[in-house]
């Protein structure tokens, strides 16, 4: 140990070494003088004398160096060292050094970003206290085999009263309609609610940030007016008003007194976007005594001591009770747990981000690889150097030390440009948005930082390590005989050049191979007839609500006027409105049967088809081609129904169903925008929307009925305009001057929510394809190092194969063959990779098989062709050797 005096000359020396030396150069110096002085005083010559006392006192050289291993931390000191020699290594070679550092900072930037996606979806921290105990109850259909489906309200509370595993039972309810219009000081402004059970928060084990949750008396009907902000609306709209509790804000043109304000990470379970606004349900409304009206998505908490299994099993019981109960209602449901904790990410992002990890591991690989492979090279260029240090008394351990340093150093320089890249790359990824995970938190943060250094610390040690494995046993005398022409390398290093070359081979053939069938997926996607027009295509949503518009003949009203005063201006080309748009929300479902009489339809026996409220002229202006029959008329004599072509040929085959007549049954779930169930006349047949679904890969059934006779409060006005923002604003202007309190939400154009719908697809393209253009011209660079080392290393050969007059064409097809090798055994290996690929990408594709012939032969061709050009070039300089100059170094 040192003394603090001690160290604190040791820390000078390493701060203000230059100085120290000085001195010390100085005092050896002065010693040297005196002890001359004395020998000329003894009658020495001057020139003998200074020679004696140099001798006298020893190496200086080695005084100096034990005189500094005394002064500084010796460790530390050879540390700077190896670095400072690393350095100037870089900067003597920086084409070389500039590829590696760029090489390693894309790797590894890219393995960071998709990390923090990854992590961010599968191991967040939730807001919920203990979420491992926290659970999704679903019901399931076992005749129908539809799963995840919501549950009523009777039957949450049977679940409550025979439960003895969960200790919490409540539950919301959502979908895309039950969105409500808050009114401020600042105007109408749309945002999304849930309806709520008692103890929803203490089931999530949340308290609210201010005020109090809601009260038992609070779910009824006459006393539910009590809202619950979310953080995000309490700032944003209410400026964070701290004394906000016990005012009273506008929901829906009503009084709701605000009882608090919920935490800022508050979310739900399941949930695509957090809820903004949080309404207790109507316990005492008919809706919630309709065991038929699953509209609950309850969650249950696991009493501590309770096993899961115990709680499921439980579960089960009770749902086999309430099957014999209710035979009717819930006969053919059965209940299942999920646990929040165990999956917490969507079925989306689960099935690409596989792709996404094995896509840029197998790229950091061919950027380690390629770095070994530069490695390689200026270790052989090296070998005189290794040889003389070696020499001169350099241990192995000295020399491995000091290449290591030089590795980490570099993978250190490219670590920092990573960071950088990998939150360029993350904020790309995120605008792309090519999972339904738009709400998790995704950065790069503390974690992301410590797992780059700790990546790009493992690249540094083992491209430091590996390529010299070998040639540290080597002996001087083996390092000396490589000088010159023979120093090309051991014969490991050569077959591990070749091996790494041949990998990065089959990676760049399989990645080319996917990446064309994502390409194929995007062509097949963007030639789908999507069975309207979207060119020049805006839509604007609006939501009328029942306190103002009490009767549906209201809305109707409404919406007709509105629509009405759209089309007298003249900068829109057409004006209409449909309920619920194809690529935006969801459908309402109906079961449906081609039937002559009103009856009831069974949803689990009959097809289920979409619901849309059109108005007169729809199909006109939205340039939806009529098949058969017609178009709406303003005034329908009976009701009239409007089929796609895939309900037409699913009720009728091949015959004609114009004039047929259909029965709509009751909807399976409850609607805010029902449809009433009987017999309506087909008046005609319209194009299927065609749309690309990941899941369902299928056209849906769906029938259009005319707006006069179903009016609807929520529906989708759509205007063709060359200016989307001026459109969006006189649409908006209009609804205002008919309703100053009405809310205009979703107001874009089709064509970008084609392009959102379509994100996912197009940006897993996009990803391959670069990808697959870095790993290709990296794997590239790396074969052309490989042919053109092995031209060098067997130059004295091909000397004298010419100087025994060999063609030279000979002399290049000979080195040629090598290249040829590598890239056939890459081929090979790389058509297997390219099949598991396939086989990760099959549920992405569309209308392509993951085997495709044709992607799989233009994948071959370009590595192949690309590869042949980067093995032909160095193998020229095969012909041009001078076998005089080649004989000689011999």
């Amino acid at each position: 140990m040192f003394s603090f005096r001690e160290f604190w000359h040791r820390l000078q020396f390493l701060l203000f070494h230059d100085g120290f030396d000085r001195e010390l150069a100085e005092e050896i110096n002065d010693h040297v003088e005196r002890m001359t002085q004395e020998n000329i005083s003894r009658g020495m010559p001057p020139a003998e004398a200074r020679s004696a006392a140099l001798r006298h006192f020893g190496n200086t050289a080695l005084q100096q160096e034990r005189s500094r291993e005394h002064w500084s931390f010796p460790a530390l000191d050879s540390f700077l060292q190896d670095i400072r020699f690393g350095a100037r290594l870089m900067l003597k070679a920086p084409l070389l050094t500039t590829i590696a550092i760029a090489t390693l900072a894309l790797g590894i930037g890219a393995n960071a970003a998709v990390f923090a996606l990854v992590k961010s979806a599968f191991w967040r921290n939730f807001p919920f206290f203990e979420p491992d105990r926290l659970a999704i109850l679903w019901a399931s259909n076992q005749k129908t085999g539809w799963k995840e489906m919501q549950v009523s309200v009777p039957d949450v509370a049977d679940l409550k009263a025979q439960s003895h595993s969960l200790q919490w039972i409540s539950g919301y309810t959502w979908t895309d309609y039950q969105v409500f219009s808050v009114s401020s000081a600042g105007g109408a402004l749309r945002v999304r609610g849930v309806a709520v059970l008692p103890n929803l928060l203490a089931t999530l084990g949340l308290h609210p940030a201010l005020g109090r949750d809601f009260r038992f008396e609070e779910f009824a009907a006459s006393s539910n007016h009590v809202a619950l902000l979310a953080n995000t609306i309490w700032r944003t709209r209410f400026g964070a008003d701290q004394q906000i509790v016990g005012k009273t804000v506008r929901i829906n043109r009503e009084p709701f007194f605000v009882a608090g304000v919920l935490p800022a990470n508050f979310e739900l379970p399941d949930l695509g976007k957090a809820p903004e606004v949080l309404v207790p349900l109507a316990l005492d409304s008919p809706e919630a005594h309709k065991r038929s009206q699953r509209i609950l998505l309850p969650l249950g908490r696991l009493k501590a001591g309770v096993s899961r299994a115990a709680a499921v099993e439980e579960l089960h019981s009770i749902a086999r009770q309430l099957a014999r109960d209710y035979a009717k209602e819930d006969g053919d449901y059965s209940l299942n747990l999920q646990w929040v904790s165990e999956d917490p990410v969507d079925r989306d992002a689960r099935d690409k981000l596989p792709i996404f990890l094995a896509t840029v591991a197998l790229v950091l690989f061919i950027a380690a690889s390629n770095v070994v492979l530069l490695t390689i090279s200026r270790l052989v260029a090296r070998t005189h150097e290794l040889a003389m240090r070696t020499a001169l008394g350099a241990s192995r351990r000295r020399v491995l030390r000091q290449m290591m340093t030089e590795a980490v150093l570099l993978a250190a320089i490219a670590a920092l440009f990573a960071a950088l890249l990998a939150g360029w790359f993350l904020q790309l990824i995120m605008f792309y948005k090519p999972f339904y995970m738009y709400e998790y938190d995704a950065r790069i943060g503390l974690s992301g930082m410590l797992g780059i250094a700790a990546l790009a610390l493992a690249i540094g040690l083992i491209v430091g390590i590996v390529p010299i494995l070998r040639s540290g046993k080597d002996n001087v005398q083996q390092l000396l005989g490589r000088v010159g022409v023979h120093a090309t390398g051991s014969k490991w290093q050569h077959s591990m050049r070749r091996g790494l070359v041949a990998f990065e081979i089959s990676i760049c053939v399989g990645l080319l191979a996917a990446a064309g069938l994502m390409l194929q997926t995007i062509q097949r996607i963007n030639a789908i007839d999507l069975g309207f027009n979207p060119r020049n295509l805006v839509l604007a949503r609006m939501t009328l609500d029942g306190t103002r518009y009490r009767s549906p003949e209201a809305s109707g009203d409404f919406y007709r006027e509105l629509v009405s005063r759209l089309r007298v201006q003249s900068r829109f080309e057409s004006v209409t409105a449909i309920s619920h748009s194809d690529f935006v929300g969801y459908d309402m479902a109906y079961p449906v049967d081609a039937q002559g009489e009103p009856a009831p339809l069974d949803p689990t026996t009959f097809p289920l088809a979409g619901a849309h409220v059109v108005i007169p002229g729809y199909f006109r202006d939205a340039q939806s081609p009529i098949l058969r029959g017609r178009e709406f008329s303003e005034h329908e004599s009976q009701p009239a129904i409007i089929l796609n072509q895939t309900l037409a040929k699913k009720l009728f085959r091949d015959d004609d169903p114009v004039g047929r007549i259909v029965v709509i049954g009751q909807a399976p779930q409850a609607w805010d925008e029902s449809i009433p169930p009987g017999p309506r006349l087909v008046i005609g047949v319209v194009a299927d929307v065609q749309k690309y679904s990941e899941f369902l890969k299928k056209v849906f059934p769906q029938f259009y009925v005319p707006l006069e006779q179903n009016p609807v409060p929520s529906m989708f006005v759509m205007v063709r305009s060359a200016d989307s923002e001026g459109a969006i604003a006189a649409i908006r202007e209009t609804a205002s001057s008919m309703d100053s309190e009405l809310a205009v939400y979703w107001a874009t154009s089709m064509q970008s929510k084609i392009d959102e719908w379509y994100a996912g697809q197009h940006f897993q393209a996009i990803v391959l394809t670069c990808f697959a253009g870095l790993a290709l011209s990296i794997c590239l660079s790396g074969l052309y190092a490989v042919i053109s080392h092995s031209v060098s290393r067997r130059s004295a050969e091909l000397g004298v194969r010419l100087a025994l007059g060999a063609d030279p064409r000979s002399a290049v097809l000979l080195i040629m063959r090598e290249g040829l090798l590598l890239i056939g055994a890459g081929t090979i290996l790389g058509l297997g990779l390219a099949a598991a690929l396939g086989r990760l990408l099959q549920h992405l594709l569309f209308q392509v098989r993951p085997t495709s012939v044709p992607t799989l032969a233009v994948a071959v061709f370009a590595v192949g062709t690309t590869a042949l050009a980067a093995t032909y070039l160095p193998s020229r300089r095969a012909a041009r050797i001078d076998p005089v100059t080649a004989l000689r170094a011999f």
